[in-house]
């Protein structure tokens, strides 16, 4: 009777497994979506300028991100908003308000979900021909197509000379390989996809990134996600094909 248990547990795990997995995944999409229904209300309250990345002058500096905002404004409840089921890391707990926790660095700056702060979060599109010291936010109406226009995605931590906090987010995504500064990465966490929310609020996963692993510990310049659809070609200017970071 006991081999006939364990070999019905042992049939049945795989399944249990991709249940689970398939779980996490969904509550990472509701997050998501209720996240874009968040970016709907400030557009509307905003005149449909998105948030900034951060605002500078706070004592924290980063405590004015995109996302105590959205905390500070009673967009979204807390900070478990910001929390992948699926992450790899430590979890995102609520602070204060008004962003005076000293703990920002971990609570705030290590958020499941990185904002595509380059091209919404402020005008930098610098790398595309423009300011490089302007640090107003994009307005929609800038967007030629916004339903292919990256606002937030599943994001992990990827300078590599601060391994030491592990696989856990952060709250900015960069649009091309970057290991050297403090930023994000699309994180491969929902068994080698990636949850995404677009510009126009809508959310979907993006197509396995079969040469990564889910934790992200061999991200270098061979094995990265920006090699896999959506991210690809986000170094490209405004609107080139398959660039979906940049849609003026």
């Amino acid at each position: 009777m006991i081999a006939i248990i364990a070999l019905l547990v042992s049939m049945l795990a795989p399944s249990l497994q991709k249940a689970r997995e398939a779980a996490k995944t969904a509550v990472c999409l509701s997050n998501l979506k209720n996240l874009g229904v968040a970016f709907g209300v400030y557009l509307g309250e905003s005149q449909g300028t998105f948030p900034g990345w951060y605002n500078p002058g706070n004592t924290y500096g980063y405590a004015e991100s995109w996302n105590v905002l959205f905390v500070r404004a009673g967009s979204v409840p807390g900070f478990d908003f910001f929390d992948c089921p699926a992450e790899m890391g430590g979890d995102v707990k609520d602070i204060a308000p008004d962003g005076s926790s000293p703990e920002w660095n971990n609570k705030v700056m290590h958020g499941e979900y990185g904002y595509n702060y380059m091209s919404l979060g402020m005008k930098s599109r610098w790398m595309y021909g423009g300011a490089t010291d302007d640090f107003t936010p994009a307005n929609e109406t800038e967007l030629t197509t916004p339903a292919e226009t990256i606002c937030l995605a599943d994001s992990v931590f990827t300078l590599q000379s601060h391994q030491a906090y592990g696989q856990r987010g952060y709250y900015v995504l960069s649009p091309w390989f970057n290991s050297t500064s403090w930023t994000g990465a699309p994180a491969a966490r929902h068994v080698l996809r990636a949850n995404v929310l677009w510009a126009d609020s809508h959310c979907t996963t993006s197509d396995p990134m079969q040469g990564l692993t889910e934790s992200m510990s061999s991200y270098n310049t061979g094995d990265n996600p920006y090699m896999y659809a959506p991210f690809t070609n986000g170094s490209a200017g405004p609107n080139t094909t398959n660039n979906f970071w940049s849609r003026y």
